[in-house]
């Protein structure tokens, strides 16, 4: 109709038919174009609808199933934590053991090294008395062979 005013031929006892008629058949057509366009855009709207409907869905199942991968995901790290943590306080104790020997077997070795040190500084001063033994025997027999063959 797009708001314009129609003016119909005057006859002498109303209006002419067939503007009138004209005029209905126009009014009809809009009628039906604007009909046609309303259900092409309400058909419009249900596929949309249909469309957010099934989008909804799809983002609920998505939200479920990151929900789900994030708590597996926490579940998973955690246990393994656990097996971590485990394994770390085995390997602490096993190493605080071994250090445990290793110092109890330096003591002793450092017990072992002092009393060997010892040992060499005792067999040293022996072989410093023997050699001077020796040197001094040596000198009374080379002494005692000059004064018997001077006689």
């Amino acid at each position: 109709m797009s708001g314009e005013v129609r003016c119909f031929r005057r006859r002498l006892f109303g209006f002419d038919a067939g503007d009138v008629m004209q005029y209905i058949r126009e009014l009809a057509a809009q009628r039906n174009q604007y009909k046609r366009a309303g259900e092409r855009l309400e058909a419009e709207i249900a596929q949309f609808k249909n469309e957010i409907t099934a989008l909804r869905g799809r983002l609920a199942e998505t939200e479920r199933r990151v929900s789900e991968i994030g708590r597996q995901s926490l579940d998973n790290a955690a246990t393994e934590l656990s097996a971590l943590q485990a394994t770390y306080e085995s390997l602490r104790s096993e190493m605080e053991d071994i250090a445990e020997i290793l110092a109890s077997e330096l003591n002793h070795l450092s017990g072992t090294l002092t009393n060997l040190s010892a040992a060499f500084d005792e067999t040293d001063a022996r072989l410093r008395d023997i050699s001077a033994a020796i040197e001094s025997g040596k000198q009374a027999f080379a002494i005692s062979k000059t004064e018997d063959e001077a006689v």
